[in-house]
């Protein structure tokens, strides 16, 4: 049975059972209304799912899970908060992004999941709003929408793994909308047209080192330039975009759409310094002090397997 987005009641929720069965929907379920003598605590479970919870309301849930351990009088009893203690253990990081990020991984909270492609972006990129603006012919509004959360949007219209095409609504009713190639038709309509990001004109004296000139490093340099740092990327390789520049075969990714938005961030005032690398040519010491850097962004990227 399907209860996601229903107000569930759970009766008799003063035994064991009860108080076990409620907490375990609640965890996966974005509402719920217990009655009985334990529905304060179970409070907890729906502030969490809604956004408004905090380490505390955890706190309170593993305290109900081990009260009802200790308190029952049966086997049966004892066993009850296993599944309470279960997601609590395997499902920390979940209960952590609802919290502490105001995210719900799964994206069934609906006060936390404005829509499901959204959030299934790993950058959260606002993909009706710019789907949207394609849909007018306003393509460099589009593209704007698109950059105020990744700036990449030539890169991401040809390689992006396209996680919103996979939680797409208009899948449940025949297929999901085709976003990534809408992406690459916006940005391709606005490839020739340079972007220079905005930046304040009052700077702060702070200067800031980005190490690492892959997506990630590039996105921080460009964010930082944005709210009036100096920012200085240093990449080991002879090229600045990481993987996308070494990653990806060109076919996948023409370089010279890559290297169109990496000037654009030069444009926003970063400068980038190739073949300089951490432990090479400079540590971190040096970094912050002989070279003068208030602050240092590690982007260094995972080349290498964990494993």
């Amino acid at each position: 049975m399907d209860f996601t987005g229903k107000v569930i009641w759970i009766t008799g929720a003063s035994s064991g059972i009860g108080e076990a069965m409620a907490v375990e929907w609640a965890v996966y379920r974005p509402v719920l209304i217990l009655s009985g003598r334990n529905a304060a605590k179970l409070d907890a479970v729906k502030r969490i799912c809604e956004g408004k919870g905090t380490m505390e309301d955890l706190d309170t849930i593993q305290a109900l899970a081990e009260g009802m351990n200790t308190a029952s009088l049966c086997a049966l009893g004892q066993l009850t908060p296993g599944p309470v203690r279960a997601t609590v253990r395997y499902f920390l990081d979940e209960y952590k992004a609802h919290i502490e990020d105001k995210y719900c991984p799964a994206g069934v909270c609906k006060a936390l999941v404005r829509a499901r492609c959204i959030n299934a972006c790993p950058a959260g990129v606002d993909v009706p709003s710019y789907v949207s603006m394609i849909a007018q012919g306003r393509y460099a509004e589009g593209v704007a929408i698109h950059r105020e959360r990744n700036p990449f949007p030539l890169a991401c219209g040809r390689v992006c793994p396209a996680f919103c095409e996979e939680k797409c609504r208009r899948a449940d009713i025949d297929q999901a909308v085709a976003v990534r190639q809408l992406k690459r038709f916006m940005a391709d309509k606005e490839a020739e047209v340079p972007w220079t990001p905005k930046t304040p004109a009052q700077k702060w004296p702070e200067k800031v080192a980005v190490v690492g000139g892959g997506p990630a490093g590039l996105t921080a340099a460009l964010r930082l330039a944005e709210r009036g740092y100096t920012v200085t990327v240093f990449e080991a390789a002879p090229e600045a975009g990481g993987w996308m520049q070494y990653g990806i075969p060109e076919y996948r990714l023409p370089k010279k759409l890559l290297q169109k938005e990496i000037e654009n961030i030069k444009r926003a005032g970063v400068e980038i310094r190739t073949n300089s690398a951490l432990g090479r040519d400079f540590t971190l010491d040096e970094l912050t002090g002989s070279m003068g850097y208030q602050a240092v962004v590690l982007a260094i990227g995972a080349q290498r397997s964990r494993r």
